[in-house]
C-alpha cells in the first residue's frame, strides 16, 4: 500500500489509492446493502465523490475519508429503499370469500 503525504496528492495518487482499496470497499458495501450490483454502483459513486473533494490536501486519513463516503452512500441507499417499501401496498383481493356474518345475520342472532 502506498503512503501519501497530504501536500503531495494528485489525481494519479488518489486513483492508485482507490484501486488498492476497491476490493475492501466492495466487500464493505456488499455487507451493507447485500447486493453485488448495488455495491458496485455505490463504489463508483464513492470514487466520484472522493475525486470531487475540493481540498484533498486537508484530508489526514484517506482510508477513513473513503469509507465514510461509502458508509453515507450505503445509508442513503438503504434509507431510500425503506422509504420506497413503506409506500408500496398490497392490493386487496376483493374476490376472496367473506366468512363473517353480515350485519343482518348478526342482528337476528341477538
Amino acid at each position: 500500500m502506498t503512503q501519501f503525504q497530504p501536500s503531495a496528492l494528485c489525481f494519479q495518487d488518489l486513483t492508485e489509492f482507490f484501486n488498492d482499496k476497491h476490493p475492501q470497499l466492495q466487500n464493505y458495501l456488499f455487507w451493507q446493502v447485500r447486493s453485488h450490483e448495488i455495491a458496485e454502483e455505490l463504489a463508483q459513486e464513492t470514487y466520484a465523490r472522493f475525486l470531487r473533494q475540493s481540498e484533498p490536501h486537508g484530508i489526514l486519513d484517506l482510508n477513513a475519508f473513503l469509507f465514510t463516503i461509502a458508509k453515507n452512500l450505503a445509508f442513503d441507499y438503504l434509507r431510500g429503499l425503506k422509504r420506497q417499501q413503506a409506500h408500496e401496498f398490497i392490493p386487496l383481493d376483493l374476490d376472496l370469500p367473506d366468512h363473517q356474518a353480515d350485519a343482518e345475520t348478526l342482528i337476528n342472532r341477538q
